[in-house]
């Protein structure tokens, strides 16, 4: 196959050449491969075959791109799972893709078997990837719009044409260096695993550390010439301080962008916005962003690629994706393959359910989605899912779920519910239904409602919900915080730096940050407003350990106490 073709060649070309970049440390392509060769081995011995499918969870470390390589090169599938899984969940996705594996950083296990085996050294013999058939390259799991976790099943020769369609987009060459910030779970990983591999290029890598830490994140990212995140991340990053360079190509994707931060991004050398649902391998779409543009567009297919509208009700169309980029289907569910993959003009389409307008120009502009998935913080959630989740657990009689505010770091995904008598409490609700749903998809607030109203349809009337409990002008809850400090002064820097990233209110200042889905980057952007308001150095790490805003509050009060001892 062509890709690796290319990436074995520059091994062999350039040996000494820079392969991975950290913050601490480099490696080089021998290096690299001396790794591959390794896992090659090592799963050979062990009877793994091309066409095998292998669950992956990986720490975010420099054996990740080695792993990912070696099963790749081998023709055998991989299954990431997302960090913070269940047991059930696990087992769950395990069944359903007929996995034979698990494989972890030091270990692996052979499923059929049942027992765990060390990752042992195994004699190196440099076997140059042989030409293997059109087999499935990974299965990424998604939330579906019918509430049931779906499969993505994307061939070789999909990933494959989709790197040289981003390849030949961005004009990509051996001098790239490009960000590789992305968890495995999403297919966003896919180009920083392999693409700067193809070119002859290198990837800056943010282990687990960095990942998290919006001081040395900054640091790394002026080591690399290429990067693409969430707008969420993007807007953390500038509101921490970071500017865009115009050395750099920026690409924004995987939810909702505004034109604001669009025109923000327009500093570096090039900015861009790319659309795609992991149904078309990655990327689909990308359009060059223009600071004078009044609105974000989608711009063209890649060459892979071809956009169909199928018409709606006033002016709208509900995006179809067809080409070479298109997936297999959904694993074990052919119901759901032929719901969503349909013959149109003797064309197999993709109806990705998003719904988008066409102006006069012929550009396309994103408008909303025509199901339950939303877009959280990156992360593309079934509220049906959710729903379903919350209402099988103990005292919850009826629950809805819903997205309130803008696009990007202060969006949170809300659960209203009703209850009956057996309803303990909100700590034991979320106990339950991690078991079902991974940790991105538990709410960020619940609310309990005494009934749901309902619209002239006679369905749950969100929108009702929203204006009751939802202030939209301030991007607050309509609830009063009772939160008491001896200092309200730091008191108040604190809770400041909290409602940047999530509704600050009496019944969440002594919750568990876990259960509130405060994830470590709203962290970072909390620690630096602090610290900047403060002039103190409040370690992401503290407030983690803190593990609730009135903790925090005491934490900071605390420090803040000593250092004026110390002047």
């Amino acid at each position: 196959m062509r890709m690796l073709d290319e990436i074995w060649n520059n091994f062999a070309k350039s040996p000494d050449a820079i392969a991975i970049e950290t913050a601490e440390r480099v490696v080089t392509y021998s290096e690299l491969l001396s790794r591959i060769e390794f896992y090659r081995n090592y799963f050979t011995k062990e009877g793994l075959v091309a066409g095998d499918r292998v669950l992956l969870s990986l720490k975010r470390d420099l054996e990740m791109h080695a792993v990912a390589i070696a099963l790749f090169s081998m023709g055998v599938t991989y299954i990431p799972i997302a960090k913070g899984s269940s047991k059930s969940r696990i087992e769950n996705i395990g069944d359903k893709v007929a996995a034979r594996w698990m494989v972890g950083n030091d270990w692996s296990w052979k499923i059929d078997a049942g027992t765990p085996t060390s990752l042992e050294v195994v004699e190196r013999r440099n076997i140059r990837p042989t030409s293997l058939p059109d087999q499935l390259a990974y299965i990424m799991f998604t939330s579906g719009s019918t509430g049931d976790p779906k499969g993505v099943m994307i061939s070789r020769s999909a990933m494959e044409s989709f790197l040289y369609a981003m390849i030949e987009r961005l004009n990509i060459d051996a001098k790239i260096r490009m960000l590789a910030n992305t968890e495995l779970s999403f297919d966003v990983s896919v180009p920083e695993i392999y693409l700067p591999f193809i070119v002859g290029g290198s990837v800056v890598f943010a282990d687990e550390v960095t990942q998290n830490n919006l001081n040395m994140l900054p640091v790394l990212l002026t080591k690399c010439n290429l990067a693409q995140a969430t707008p969420s991340l993007w807007s953390l990053l500038i509101e921490s301080g970071w500017t865009p360079n115009n050395n750099q190509v920026l690409v924004a994707g995987g939810e909702a962008l505004s034109i604001s931060l669009a025109r923000q991004l327009c500093l570096a050398r090039s900015a861009w916005n790319f659309y795609g649902p992991t149904e078309a391998t990655v990327w689909a779409s990308s359009w060059k962003i223009k600071d004078s543009s009044p609105r974000v567009l989608l711009g063209s297919p890649l060459n892979n690629s071809e956009f169909h509208l199928l018409p709606l009700d006033n002016d709208e169309f509900e995006l179809g994706i067809s080409g070479a980029c298109l997936a297999d289907g959904y694993v074990a569910d052919t119901i759901a393959t032929d719901a969503s993959f349909v013959n149109l003009e003797g064309l197999r389409v993709y109806r990705t359910g998003d719904i988008v307008s066409r102006h006069e120009d012929g550009s396309l502009e994103w408008l909303r989605r025509r199901d339950s998935l939303v877009k959280v913080r990156g992360h593309r959630i079934s509220t049906l899912e959710v729903k379903n989740a919350v209402e099988e657990s103990t005292g919850i009689t009826g629950c809805a779920v819903d997205v309130v505010g803008s696009a990007g770091s202060a969006s949170q995904l809300i659960a209203y519910i009703t209850t009956n008598s057996r309803f303990e409490n909100i700590k034991f609700l979320e106990n339950e239904i991690k078991n079902s749903i991974p940790p991105y998809m538990i709410p960020d607030r619940w609310i309990e409602v005494e009934y749901f109203p309902l619209n002239r349809n006679g369905k749950c009337d969100l929108r009702r919900l929203r204006q009751e409990h939802f202030d939209c002008t301030t991007g607050s809850f309509n609830h009063i915080d009772s939160l008491e400090a001896e200092n309200r002064s730091i008191r108040n820097v604190v809770l400041d730096g909290f409602a940047h990233v999530l509704p600050v209110t009496a019944g969440n200042v002594s919750r568990d940050f876990r259960s509130l889905g405060v994830t470590s980057s709203q962290l970072m952007i909390v620690s630096a407003l602090i610290s900047q308001d403060l002039a103190l150095s409040i370690p992401v790490g503290a407030l983690l350990s803190a593990g609730s805003i009135a903790a925090s509050v005491e934490y900071v009060e605390n420090l803040n106490s000593i250092k004026k001892e110390e002047d």
